[in-house]
């Protein structure tokens, strides 16, 4: 018998010895680089570990880390150990039982040769295998500490009766244990089959079903089969999340078909495992483990597949809407309930018929309409990124709608203002300037902020209240130095030797900042810069005489990035925004927490993840220069914060210790209002009859921007709600029916002080037709004036842009009326950005377009034209267009009227009457081409300077 393990006594030794060793001199040099490599990667790992102990100690929140790597470590050594335990525990088995009379004898060479590479190999297997699994444990530690620091939620299933906590915390720890030890199983048997193979065919045996062989095999089969037992124990709670039926939820097949035969499949399963058992200490025959495998298979087919065809075909196809009627109302109730639409406030809203604007409507909503959306963010923001950059360094990344208070006659309202910040841009640097000290140490960080009113233009540009380098305006910011932003994605290095470019002035020397913030990590060791420079992949960081022990190196700076880095469980909103607080700019960030396991609720998506449940329980304030976080509880109702809370308690904090400044900027988040908003379509419908048959379904309305229809977002407006006394901020999104352009109604998001998060839904009467924005859209595209002045003004390559069209209810107190409102934009040759030129208000009954919202109101409502003397002098009005119908319609007929010819103006015979009409006509026509010539002269300067 050959030992393959041990040593042989075979002839031949000095042959083997010198085989052996030349084959174990290679095993020494493969063993050397790997244990290099294994170096290189556990010490990757310890300076990653380093660091980030170092960047969440400068956040102050190390326990944070402490906390997740702990709960890291003890995982992965428990997967670790677990793993490496039985798997050495089978290889021994398998070599004990594999043993056997050698029936091919080997030549020593042979067997030398083979010996180490079983021996080594299986141990490396096993021990790579243990790290595999071990890593795989310990990436889950979200769902540990989930399941151990568990919240209920105060509801139970309308199945089961279990609480909702269970589906959201204890089932994904079960879920885990099940799929990781399934995966271990097969791995195991696959493992422990190949390791008899090779001891068999090494002795020239065939394999077959020995004794011992067939104990071992049916132990890990009856484990597997246990563990499939299991997982099908918990596939009955995943059935109220099942997407298979008509609604997400149980319906009535995986009721009455999927759940009775899980629960045969337990049953079947676990009587496998018994017979497997019992094949491998009582009776023994490989029949009974094929019987067990074919009872398994045939069980599986016809419960999980075949039986639920059938009682879908034959009971509920023919009969849908009484079978699954209690399963739609659970489902409607449980979606409500996860997107928070259950809060919402349904009132009636009503209209009065063939009435227009009027001024007592206009007067009564003053602050609303002069407060109107005129700027849309994306022409807002092409304008920036041209007149306020000042240097190519600097980019705007976004523009965000904000709201700043303002008090007038005793009444604080908001101002709805738009807000940019000026970040830095190194890939605006000229080539020859994109070096390592450039990049890394003297081009540090943006400047400033930009705001402007979204209503007030002049001459085609926002007027802003804040705006240039150095910061001027209304509003004071002492500290307009942009270290962590939008934009900022690369590490640099503050404090160095080289000074920091504040900014270019006009005139005069460069400026030159110091960073005086707490910021970033101090590079005050050698330690540090070599852990770094590791990192980063950067020698620069190491051997660079510029830093000194004061440097600071600042990384994770954008503002995405450096939130999910501290809080990874929570989804964030796709925008931050900026705003200006006690002299300092702040990012705000909407969190989410979310969760898949929501029992009959429907599955929406958000950053690439899916989830059927959703709450903005989290406020993220973000300081732009010394990049400190704070996390704000806005929803402490909401469980999974609770059970965050518990996790890491020293990272949350109430609301109520949010400053009163930045309390003032929380808005409602437009990611939140767009989802709730497309559940809204179909869940406003809670009769499950009407449900069903989608009677009353809507949808998101079409506006025309930039030359093509596309869904409505969200816009943000300062309005007084129906029933209430003020102004306040909203966030609005109107519906429309399904495969209709007329309004159905429309959501209001609040948020201002106690109302904040309150939603407010108002539909429109059945069987009245209210215009909707597609069909304003096709007016506007059908007016003269408007025609008119696309034809006169958009000629060659200047291009018009219609911006967002906005729908803004008006309370009023002879009915209530909508004001549509779109900005048209000019984007004039040579000039690379666009321009407010007009503003085009409608009604039910009307369109008008003037070059000032004053004068849109006046028109709209039947006033005269404003005064010239508040009309822009490059304002080309529509009294201006009209001038042309004069020409043509006015001076040409009386000219060519067959009453009046050159005969009788020779002769003195015509009447004092015609003469006194002629006369009327060109004094019009001369005012009229006064009027026009001058505006040309003007729009001729404006374009002009521009190119």
């Amino acid at each position: 018998m050959v030992n393959i393990f041990g040593n042989s006594d075979g002839n031949g030794i000095s042959r083997s010895r010198l085989s052996f060793a030349n084959f174990g001199s290679n095993i020494f040099l493969l063993a050397f680089i790997g244990f290099v490599i294994i170096g290189l990667v556990v010490l990757s790992y310890g300076i990653g570990i380093y660091t980030n102990f170092l960047w969440f100690g400068n956040l102050g929140f190390s326990g944070v880390y402490e906390t997740i790597l702990l709960t890291k470590l003890w995982l992965f050594a428990l997967g670790f150990i677990i793993v490496l335990a039985i798997g050495m525990s089978n290889l021994l088995l398998t070599y004990k039982y594999g043993r056997g009379t050698q029936i091919v004898p080997l030549a020593d060479e042979t067997l030398i040769l083979v010996r180490p590479l079983v021996r080594y190999g299986s141990i490396i297997l096993i021990v790579l295998a243990s790290i595999v699994f071990a890593v795989g444990l310990s990436s889950q530690w979200s769902s540990v500490l989930g399941f151990l620091n568990a919240t209920v939620f105060g509801l139970n299933d309308p199945q089961f009766d279990k609480d909702i906590g269970f589906y959201v915390f204890t089932l994904p720890l079960y879920s885990l244990v099940q799929s990781w030890l399934s995966a271990l199983f097969v791995v195991l048997l696959l493992f422990t089959v190949a390791m008899y193979f090779f001891h068999f065919t090494l002795r020239g045996a065939v394999f077959s079903l020995t004794g011992p062989v067939r104990i071992h095999l049916s132990i890990l089969g009856a484990g597997l089969l246990l563990t499939l037992a299991f997982g099908y124990w918990l596939d009955i709670y995943n059935l109220l999340n099942s997407q298979s039926g008509i609604i997400a939820g149980a319906s009535y097949t995986d009721i009455n078909a999927r759940l009775p035969g899980l629960q045969v499949l337990v049953v079947i399963t676990i009587f496998g495992a018994l017979l497997l058992l019992l094949n491998a200490f009582w009776v023994r025959g490989v029949r009974i483990i094929l019987g067990s495998f074919i009872l398994w298979v045939a069980a599986f087919l016809l419960l999980g597949t075949v039986f639920p065809s059938i009682i879908q075909r034959v009971q509920v196809n023919p009969n849908e809407l009484r079978k699954e009627t209690p399963y739609l109302s659970r489902n409607i109730d449980m979606t409500r309930i996860a997107f928070g639409l259950d809060k919402i406030d349904e009132r009636d809203y009503s209209l009065v018929e063939g009435m227009g604007i009027s001024e007592e409507l206009v007067d009564g909503n003053s602050t609303t309409i002069a407060d109107i959306r005129l700027w849309d963010h994306r022409p807002f923001g092409s304008l920036l990124n041209q007149i306020q950059f000042f240097r190519p360094y600097y980019s705007f990344m976004n523009v965000d709608s904000d709201r700043y208070f303002v008090e007038e006659n005793g009444k604080r309202f908001p101002r709805q203002i738009l807000i940019g910040v000026r970040e830095l841009d190194v890939e605006g640097l000229a080539d020859e300037a994109k070096n390592w000290v450039n990049r890394k140490l003297v081009y540090t960080h943006g400047y400033g902020a930009v705001v402007a009113p979204v209503t007030q233009f002049e001459k085609g540009r926002p007027e802003f209240i804040v705006q240039d380098i150095p910061v001027q305006g209304e509003i004071q910011i002492d500290q307009p130095h942009i270290y962590y932003g939008e934009n900022s994605e690369n590490f640099v290095i503050v404090n160095s030797n080289q000074k920091e470019l504040d900014y270019e002035p006009k005139q005069g020397d460069l400026i030159f900042a110091k960073y005086e913030g707490n910021g970033g990590v101090q590079l005050n060791s050698l330690i540090r810069r070599v852990a770094y420079a590791w990192k980063f992949r950067d020698p620069n960081i190491l051997i660079s005489g510029e830093i000194t022990s004061e440097s600071r190196i600042q990384y994770l700076r954008s503002v995405n990035e450096r939130i999910s880095t501290l809080v990874p469980s929570l989804i964030l909103d796709s925008e931050a925004y900026p705003v200006i607080d006690d002299g300092r700019v702040f990012w705000v960030q909407d969190a989410y927490t979310t969760t898949d396991k929501y029992p009959y609720s429907d599955f929406v998506d958000l950053q690439n993840k899916e989830f059927n449940y959703i709450r903005n329980s989290v406020k993220i304030i973000m300081d732009a220069y010394h990049g400190e976080i704070s996390l704000y509880v806005i929803d402490d109702k909401d469980p999974i914060i609770q059970t965050s809370q518990k996790i890491f308690p020293e990272l949350f904090k109430p609301i109520s210790e949010m400053s009163p400044g930045l309390r003032e900027h929380i808005r409602y988040p437009v990611d939140l209002l767009n989802l709730q908003a497309k559940q809204y379509l179909i869940y406003h419908m809670t009769d499950p009859t009407e449900f069903f048959n989608k009677a009353d379904q809507w949808d998101i309305p079409n506006e025309f921007f930039q030359g093509n229809f596309q869904p409505m977002e969200p816009y943000f407006l300062t309005m007084r709600l129906p029933g209430e006394s003020m102004e306040e901020f909203i966030l609005l999104t109107p519906f429309t029916p399904v495969n209709k352009i007329n309004m159905a109604g429309w959501l209001a998001a609040r948020s201002d002080g106690d109302q904040y998060g309150k939603l407010i839904s108002f539909a429109f009467p059945k069987g009245v037709e209210i215009l909707g924005p597609q069909q304003i859209e096709a007016n506007i595209a059908a007016d003269s004036v408007i025609t008119r002045y696309f034809t006169l003004a958009c000629e060659g390559e200047a291009r018009c842009i219609r911006g967002n069209l906005l729908v803004i209810p008006l309370e009023g107190k002879d009915g209530n009326q909508l004001l549509y409102a779109e900005p048209l934009y000019l984007q004039a040759s040579g000039v690379p950005f666009p321009e407010l030129k007009q503003v085009i208000l409608a009604d039910s009954e009307k369109v008008v377009m003037e070059c000032t919202l004053k004068g849109a109101v006046a028109l709209l409502t039947g006033k005269l034209p404003v005064d010239p003397r508040e009309t822009p002098g490059e304002c080309l009005s529509v009294e201006i267009l009209d001038s042309f119908e004069d020409i043509d319609s006015g001076i040409i007929p009386v000219l060519k009227d067959g009453s009046m010819d050159s005969k009788d103006s020779i002769s003195g015979e015509v009447s004092k009457g015609k003469m006194d009409e002629i006369q009327d006509k060109i004094d019009q026509m001369m005012k009229s081409i006064e009027s026009l010539q001058k505006s040309l002269i003007d729009m001729n300067k404006l374009f002009g300077g521009m190119k």
